[in-house]
């Protein structure tokens, strides 16, 4: 996130002393505050300081950058330092040109990493990219220079296009178009002639996201943040044509993806899970597999995968010791890999709030979202010898294909996928689709770019899929369900529910992050059907619930299937175990037993064409 936020603001980060409100889908989301300073001999000193706050389904996410760049007085960038906070921590990168090579100092807290990369030709300095549009006289023209931040990880080309001189408050401002190599779409930028920018835009998963100049009061008001609406998040997420009942046993899928916006192109879908076949600009038929364990031949180095860095802290000496304290005497690298990645998926919680935070971190804390529980699981991988890196892209859960990270681990000399959030006990099942590898390191932010380029760009089709060794076509049109009379039916959940005389349906089409599969309501009796998708411990689920009722669960049949019903005052519930997925069904009324024995009557598991 930070990444794209960075990539839409690059060009404002020159202004002399300027505040500007960040607005994303129409709502104020933060502010940027941007300065310029001539020191003797010449060099400039900028400070870019950034603050975006959104709060999304409940929680509240802050993200919090500060670059203070330097740059000679002809232009060529010296050094820069970067503070980015989008958790509890601060990660502070010093960056230093020197030559041929970017010498780069990071600290996260106490630790502190150290690294360096080639620099094949010289950097400018945010000023002197502004500059550069004194040489802009007619529209197409364009001008070009390389500029670097540490978050994107390199060096990067940035050319702005003169698109047309217009008048705005009086003033004769510059319409351009300004594109940074590797990166998708572009940013469109209202520029005074001096290169200081009024109002800047660029289209992001959420919505379209805006920087405008305005006074400092407007500016800190909107660092409060704002709700954004449902629709903004619902963009982000393709709804799937089918429902499975359990997503994490499928072990095939082929689907078909349309592109909505091709000029964003597609990610490089490397994963040795994925084949690729068929692809043209706006259209590509994926197969994943389920991959099965086969030791290989080829020599990978893991040298880059084992290295801690500022995120993935394998040094952290917590994150080492809790990482032996899991593995015990156990030698061999899977076994390792599973007693990890079950600890971290039954010791985790799950918070949208964290957007990104160190190893360090969340091995005190233990919450945040799929970024969190994989940081975690493959810092501790690295701890033990396992080389790991971080997985990005969708998954299946709750009727739709979400943003989600998982983690590959290095056995074998074969990647590996494993999961502790979208949890699988081992190897990762077939229901997501990936878009690349990550080290966490220097291209972190190749992680966002491919997202931007898929997330609310694209619908997704299940054309056929395999379970248990079945495979079961999709028809076209899919129905994710059907309702005839009083019978409810799903082939995707593999059910058919036939309510009881007097009520009527709801809420059919309830997708993540509501697992509910639907309702039926009569007065103030309600029956809710809902499924939990994931769980990573069953028994221990099944008991928090009873617990949380004050009651014991009693053993119950399910149309044949083992289910327990678990009873407090005016509601009783069912829950039923299938795969890595609980069914849960809650009856609520004056006779919540009676009702629910009725809907088990009319209750039948059906096997999917």
């Amino acid at each position: 996130m930070k990444t794209l936020l960075f990539l839409c603001c690059a060009a404002a980060l020159h202004a002399a002393d300027r505040w500007y409100e960040i607005q994303i889908a129409g709502q104020p989301s933060g502010y940027q505050h941007s300065t310029a300073e001539v020191l003797d001999g010449g060099q400039i000193q900028s400070t870019d300081e950034m603050v975006i706050v959104i709060n999304r389904l409940g929680s509240k996410v802050e993200i919090k950058t500060k670059e203070e760049s330097l740059e000679n007085a002809a232009g060529e960038l010296l050094s820069v330092r970067e503070e980015t906070s989008q958790s509890a921590q601060t990660v502070i990168t010093d960056a230093q040109l020197k030559g041929d090579r970017i010498l780069l100092h990071s600290t996260v807290g106490s630790s502190s990493y150290n690294r360096s990369m080639t620099l094949k030709a010289p950097v400018c300095g945010p000023a002197a990219f502004a500059r550069l549009i004194e040489r802009l006289k007619g529209a197409g023209d364009e001008v070009s220079c390389r500029l670097y931040t540490p978050s994107i990880g390199a060096p990067y080309k940035s050319t702005r296009t003169l698109m047309g001189v217009e008048t705005s408050d009086g003033q004769r401002v510059l319409r351009v178009k300004t594109e940074l190599d590797g990166v998708p779409g572009a940013l469109t930028e209202l520029l005074d002639p001096e290169g200081f920018p009024f109002q800047s835009q660029r289209e992001m998963p959420f919505g379209m996201m805006v920087v405008k100049s305005v006074d400092r009061e407007t500016a800190l008001r909107a660092a409060v943040g704002a709700e954004l609406p449902a629709e903004s998040f619902d963009r982000t997420l393709a709804r799937s044509n089918v429902r499975f009942a359990n997503a994490r046993a499928v072990e095939r899928v082929r689907l078909k993806l349309t592109h909505k916006k091709p000029e964003l192109g597609w990610p490089a879908f490397t994963s040795p899970m994925q084949t690729v076949l068929e692809k043209t600009p706006s259209t590509m038929v994926l197969e994943i597999k389920s991959p099965s364990r086969q030791a290989s031949n080829e020599k990978i180095d893991e040298a880059p995968f084992l290295r801690p860095n500022q995120i993935l802290q394998s040094d952290d000496p917590e994150v080492a010791r809790l990482a032996r304290e899991i593995a015990g005497d156990e030698r061999d690298r899977f076994k390792v890999a599973r007693k990890l990645q079950d600890w971290v998926a039954a010791n985790m919680t799950f918070d949208l709030g964290v957007a990104l935070a160190p190893a360090s971190e969340v091995v005190r804390n233990r919450h945040g979202t799929c970024m969190a529980y994989s940081v975690l699981l493959a810092s501790m991988a690295r701890a033990l010898g396992i080389p790991s890196r971080l997985a990005g892209g969708y998954i299946y859960v709750y009727g739709i294909w979400g943003g989600h990270a998982w983690v590959e681990l290095l056995i074998d000399n074969q990647w590996l996928p494993i999961d502790a959030a979208g949890y699988r006990p081992g190897l990762a099942d077939a229901a997501r689709i990936q878009f690349g590898s990550y080290t966490a390191e220097n291209n972190l932010a190749a992680f966002v770019v491919s997202g931007s380029q898929m997330y609310a760009n694209v619908e997704i089709e299940v054309l056929d899929y395999s379970v248990g060794g079945k495979t079961i076509r999709v028809p076209e049109p899919a129905e994710r369900y059907a309702v005839s009379g009083n019978e409810y039916r799903s082939d995707g959940l593999g059910v058919s529910i036939r309510k009881p005389e007097g009520f009527s349906f709801a809420k059919l089409d309830a997708v993540y992050p509501d697992p509910t599969i639907l309702e039926m309501q009569r007065g103030k009796e309600k029956v809710t059907i809902a499924m939990a998708e994931a769980v990573a411990n069953a028994d221990s689920a099944i008991r928090k619930l009873a617990a949380r009722a004050g009651s014991e669960a009693v053993p119950a049949k399910i149309d044949s299937r083992e289910a327990v019903i678990i009873s407090s005052v005016g509601k009783v519930s069912l829950v039923s175990r299938d795969g890595q997925s609980l069914w849960i069904i809650n009856a609520e009324g004056p006779d919540a037993g009676g009702l629910l024995d009725q809907v088990l009557r009319g209750w039948k598991w059906r096997s999917p064409q």
